[in-house]
Formats: C-alpha cells, sequence, structure tokens
C-alpha cells in the first residue's frame, strides 16, 4: 500500500522516503496487530547488471528492516527478500517507470 522509494542507485532513505516505512512502523507497533509478521521486498530499476541489482534490492529491503528494527520491532516478526530488476511495477524504459521500480513492499506473512 505504501511503497518504500529509493534514489537511483541508493538504498540509504531520508526524507520523504522514509515516511512509508512510518506508516509501517505504526502498524506494527498498533497493539492490534502485534502478531502480524512482514516481509520486506527490495526491488531494483533495470539499469546495471543482473548481479548489481540484485545485491541492492537486497540491501534496500535491508535497510527498511533495519529502520525497523532500530525503532523498536522485534526482528523475528520481519524477513527480506530482494527481486534485482525481476518484478517491475512499471516495465517501460522510462525515467517515471525506473522511479516507481526503486522500491521496497511489504506483504503480509502471518
Amino acid at each position: 500500500v505504501f511503497p518504500v522509494r529509493f534514489d537511483y542507485d541508493k538504498f540509504d532513505l531520508h526524507a520523504p522516503f522514509d515516511l512509508a516505512v512510518n506508516n509501517y512502523l505504526a502498524l506494527l507497533k498498533d497493539p492490534r496487530c502485534v502478531s502480524i509478521k512482514m516481509q520486506v521486498a527490495g526491488n531494483a530499476d533495470d539499469r546495471g547488471t543482473e548481479a548489481y541489482n540484485q545485491n541492492l534490492s537486497e540491501q534496500r529491503a535491508k535497510t527498511v528492516i533495519d529502520m525497523l528494527t532500530k525503532a523498536g520491532i522485534d526482528g523475528g516478526r520481519l524477513s527480506s527478500v530482494g527481486f534485482g530488476k525481476d518484478k517491475p511495477i512499471d516495465p517501460s524504459h522510462t525515467e517515471d517507470a525506473r522511479r516507481k521500480n526503486r522500491r521496497a513492499e511489504f506483504t503480509v506473512v502471518k
């Protein structure tokens, strides 16, 4: 629902991109949601090699998980995966599509 966006060739987060993480943080801290487990999936755009984009997407997912655990979320509730450039939400090769594809997404796994 709230994809976490990243700048080109980056895996660090800064305003306004970290605001999406704060939405998930609030959800995970809600007493009604303490049993929820989530997977964070990192993604990259279509530029770069397969190996480079795989590593970058994994680092993006790790960055998000690190932010959540530093804010008090139990790391056992979180898992990560990197998809490289294999799961674009916009497969076109425009700058707008690339911006959309540089992201981390959350999936409830339990």
